[in-house]
């Protein structure tokens, strides 16, 4: 039964029986090698050669130095050498005196060595004189100058202690591809239990090359294996892999992309080949002789080197596998449940291998090291995207490659997969850059054109690379993998342009586009050309909204909507779209007389001012006043105070006042009011009211249903007028709050709804239209809305907009005055008689069904747009099953 699939509610995972409690040291099975083969090489480098007995005796004495320089156990100390015999005899010693190595390599950068050594804290650092430390700001360790002539005495008795399996064995830094580098902490019972079940088993014959940086974790498989079985480790010198003839190599430990500077001849003794730390391609495989036994090694660095060795038995079919034996492999989805058979999923790992955690990074350490929900101690999140396949885990690259491009998810490991599969193409590797897909191939010669063609019939266009990049070889990094970050960089992404806009319409637009993705993709050096698409050049939906109110600027004209950016992505396209603006195309097919105009002004005109200047005419009388009378600034000062308590609860007549003076009646026929869900005992809702009218009277009705309910609320109002003497109290005194978001936060900490118009200002000038939400110039809405965690409760309300008759041509018209936007910011309006009253009408009032989202801290954009869409779809529901006959399609914008 140790291979059984436990099948449980149709969800697939891997769950052995250890084979035994794995509680032991390293130095245990080192020991019992000394006693079995002490005449026999324990390591070599060129013709340099220590047995296991010299090792062990070397490694003892600088033990006893280290003990008596005060390391015990957890003490870490540095490894400053190169791939040596040196470095070899280290290893041991820290071990023997209780402590645990952190190993350094003298050719890497000085900022990061500077950053372990601060990070680590050692207080010993163990080097050789001809590998001076470079000089750091802070040098507060000591420097043990090992000589391997001078480690042992003939009156040496060696230390015996006792070292405790829980203790740290070593702290290996990773190589910091996406920030600093993080230290790696393994604990000695956690190598034991790999070393007693390593596949495949290196046997006392075995002479296994050391050729992995022992920087990497894969140097923990070579180096410990080796001693811990009897077998020679032979330490690899010039990069050249001719040695595996040369020194009778039978094992090898390597990664994909070092493989390929192996001849095939030179593998006349190599039996057993693990390859890991990158995707294993059936090409690779295909480089050896029948005779090599080839393993599939999957581990992250967290789990102790390796949770997986398979033998590859098919090479069109390379999976992981299964687990070894001392631990556990689970596939679970983002909530973390447990995946079906043939899911995707992240891949979880269990087990003894499963380390203490990362150094100094608490916090990270309790998001990735989590406790085990499927049964007992600790897993890690590796964050690699795996499956079940009958049995066998398939990789499918990492999670964190999935990116979301132009609206679109990608995955970068598919892409590249695609690209492989080009007869010609060995090796891919994309890379999102400025917004756009960047393709690295190897090897040169591929024609270009001939792969984009292939590019297009199987891909989709948005999943193809924006440029391909030929390289004759991929650089490599110390872990002797591809060296993403020293990639070429395409510097003239941007510059081989050849039609670049020349007319001055043109000029200002791509000095528009410039100005918005300068910031954050860096455009700022390359020219424009007239055939570049917006959103190739990297834009976003929050670009496009920075944009879209630019152009509004610019043209002083609101009839620029998000659509006419859409179906216009290239400058030449927008900009000529642009010029139909000034040259007056969306004026109405009506012309529009100067007599006829001026009539207009005189309907609108009482409305309007009472409109536009109602809301400040406190403002007008206090300043007047206060002009008068000084004093009364005193009264400003009293009002910040008075206006706190107001606030935070008004008096409850004045919102009883409020809600029963009988407006309803005054401004509609019948208000019929329907609740999909019913609203007593709701708290800490956010209320949603679309369309947002130009006056507040559709309102009115929804703030006294609330009323009614019993329910606590309040009304989110024009930020600006609570700056003002005297508003400010009066508007405290009625129930409204600023919008902003710390006054969503402020609501929630005290329990209360909130009454809002998320369409804001560019639904507030289309109140002509019968049912038109604007959101997505309101994105910000949704972060506030996820960052709080309230619910949103959408209200749609029907012929709000029969109450008053609007002139948008004379709207449109403002636009072609120098000041017409400032004189005109609302949608012209006028009621009975001429005058702000009303027209009666019958309104109905929908409350829809809660949405409720995930507390996000600080979400995405990507998920603010989730949020908006999940939203749009509730308001599309929501008008289906409400609307009134033969009601105007809603818009949604």
């Amino acid at each position: 039964m140790l291979d059984n699939i436990i099948e449980s509610n149709n969800v697939s995972w891997e769950q052995r029986p250890l084979l035994a409690p794995y509680k032991g040291t390293f130095l245990e099975l080192f020991k019992e090698q000394v006693k079995k083969f002490p005449d026999h090489p324990a390591v070599k480098i060129d013709t340099s050669i220590l047995t296991y007995q010299e090792l062990d005796n070397k490694s003892d004495y600088l033990a006893q130095v280290l003990t008596n320089k005060g390391i015990s156990k957890d003490s870490l100390v540095g490894l400053f050498l190169p791939r040596s015999i040196e470095f070899i005899v280290g290893i041991l010693g820290i071990l023997k005196a209780g402590g645990a190595y952190v190993p350094m390599n003298p050719n890497d950068a000085k900022d990061r060595l500077e950053h372990i050594l601060t990070d680590s804290g050692c207080t010993i650092v163990i080097s050789k004189k001809n590998y001076p430390l470079p000089r750091f700001s802070k040098n507060s360790f000591d420097v043990i100058n090992i000589k391997l002539d001078k480690l042992g005495a003939k009156n040496f008795t060696p230390i015996c202690k006792v070292i405790p399996v829980d203790s740290l064995a070593y702290v290996i830094y990773t190589s910091g591809t996406t920030g600093k580098p993080k230290g790696v902490m393994i604990e000695h019972q956690n190598l034991f239990s790999l070393l007693t079940i390593f596949t495949p088993k290196v046997v006392p014959q075995d002479r296994v090359l050391q050729c992995m940086s022992t920087t990497c974790d894969a140097s923990v498989g070579e180096i410990f294996s080796v001693l811990s079985s009897g077998a020679t480790l032979i330490l690899w010198q010039g990069n050249d892999f001719r040695v595996l003839k040369k020194e009778c190599i039978t094992y090898l430990v390597s990664t994909p992309s070092m493989t390929e500077l192996v001849d095939k001849e030179d593998c006349t003794h190599l039996k057993n080949l693990i390859l890991g730390g990158e995707r294993l391609e059936e090409k690779i495989v295909k480089r050896f002789p029948e005779t090599v036994n080839i393993y599939n090694g999957y581990g992250p660095t967290e789990c102790t080197f390796a949770a997986s060795v398979t033998k590859v038995i098919d090479s069109k079919h390379i999976h992981i596998g299964k687990r070894l034996s001392n631990g556990q492999l689970y596939v679970v989805n983002k909530d973390l449940q447990l995946c079906a058979e043939g899911e995707k999923g992240e891949l979880l790992i269990g087990g003894e291998g499963v380390g203490r955690g990362y150094l100094n990074l608490n916090k990270l350490t309790a998001e990735k090291f989590i406790p085990n929900p499927f049964g007992e101690g600790r897993i890690y999140r590796t964050g690699d995207l795996v499956r079940w396949n009958k049995n066998q885990l398939e990789y499918h690259g990492r999670i964190d490659r999935q990116i979301k491009l132009r609206g679109f998810r990608i995955e970068l490991d598919g892409v590249e997969r695609t690209l492989e599969n080009y007869p010609g193409v060995e090796r891919a590797y994309l890379s999102p850059l400025n917004g756009n897909l960047i393709a690295y191939i190897t090897p040169k010669n591929v024609v270009i054109d001939e792969l984009q063609s292939y590019l297009e019939k199987n891909l989709e266009y948005y999943a193809r690379p924006y440029k391909i990049i030929p390289l004759e070889n991929f650089p490599w990094n110390s872990s002797g993998k591809i060296d993403y970050k020293n990639l070429p960089i395409p510097t003239q992404l941007q510059a081989e342009i050849y039609n670049l806009p020349d007319e001055k319409e043109d000029k200002e637009l791509a000095a528009i586009w410039r100005k918005i993705l300068s910031p954050e993709l860096g455009i700022d050096k390359y020219p424009i050309s007239l055939d570049d698409n917006f959103f190739d050049l990297g834009a976003t939906s929050l670009n496009v909204l920075k944009l879209l109110h630019l152009l509004r600027k610019k043209y002083r004209n609101f009839n620029i909507d998000l659509e006419m950016i859409y179906k216009n992505p290239t400058l030449k396209g927008l900009s000529q779209r642009l010029k139909n603006v000034e040259t007056g195309q969306f004026k109405s097919k009506q012309d529009v007389s100067k007599g006829a105009l001026f009539l207009t002004v005189l309907k609108v005109l009482p409305s309007t001012l009472y409109f536009v200047f109602g809301y400040l005419l406190p403002l007008y009388f206090f300043a007047i006043f206060s002009f008068l009378n000084p004093i009364l600034w005193l009264f400003y000062l009293a009002e910040l105070i008075i206006s706190r308590p107001l606030k935070i609860n008004p008096p409850n007549f004045a919102l009883y006042i409020k809600n029963n003076l009988g407006l309803d009646k005054l401004n509609f026929k019948k208000i019929d009011i329907v609740e999909e869900v019913p609203l007593e005992n709701i708290n800490n809702h956010i209320f949603c009211v679309h369309p947002h009218g130009l006056t507040d009277i559709h309102v009115y009705p929804i703030e006294k249903h609330l009323f009614k309910k019993g329910l606590k609320y309040r009304i989110t109002f024009i930020k600006e007028l609570f700056y003002f003497p005297f508003l400010r109290s009066i508007l405290s005194l009625l129930g409204y709050i600023p919008a902003l978001e710390k006054s969503y936060q402020w609501a929630k900490s005290k329990d209360l709804n909130i009454l809002t118009t998320p369409g804001d200002v560019p639904e507030f000038l289309t109140s002509h239209h019968p049912l038109k939400a604007v959101l997505t110039p309101n994105l910000n809405f949704f972060k506030v809305a996820l960052k709080t965690g309230m619910p949103l409760i959408p209200i749609l309300t029907f012929n709000a907009h029969k109450s008053y008759k609007y002139y948008p041509l004379l709207f449109n018209y403002r636009n072609k005055l120098r000041y017409g936007a400032k004189l005109m910011p609302i949608q012209p309006f006028r009621g009975r008689w001429f005058l702000p009253i009303p027209f009666k009408v019958d309104l109905k009032i929908a409350f829809g069904t809660p949405i409720h989202f995930k507390t996000k801290q600080d979400p995405t954009w990507e998920e603010v747009e989730e949020a908006m869409e999940l939203y749009k779809k509730s308001l599309q529901e929501l008008f289906k099953r409400h609307a009134p006959e033969n009601y105007p399609a809603m818009e949604i914008a």
